[in-house]
């Protein structure tokens, strides 16, 4: 007798396989959902939670980056209007 009579009425380990990949695949699926709204959450959160040292050290980083000439006025503006939003 050989492993082809064990099982599912003798289909082999083919039904086991594909149930274990779609198994897996909904595990990583689930996993990916939970991971990804969780992330939406903080990142729609992160402004309210942002620490205002660091807004300030931003700020000072652009000030000095157009003070370098590394930007132009207009793209200092910009940026700045962007980190007080």
């Amino acid at each position: 007798m050989g492993w082809h009579h064990f099982g599912m009425g003798g289909m082999g380990w083919a039904p086991g396989a594909i149930s274990l990949l779609f198994l897996l695949l909904f595990a990583v699926g689930l996993f990916a959902l939970i991971y990804f709204a969780v992330r939406a959450a903080v990142r729609g959160s992160g402004r309210e939670m942002q620490a205002p040292g660091r807004q300030d050290e931003a700020l000072g980083i652009l000030a000095t980056r157009l003070a370098k000439g590394e930007l132009t006025a207009e793209e200092y503006r910009e940026l700045k209007r962007e980190l007080e939003t």
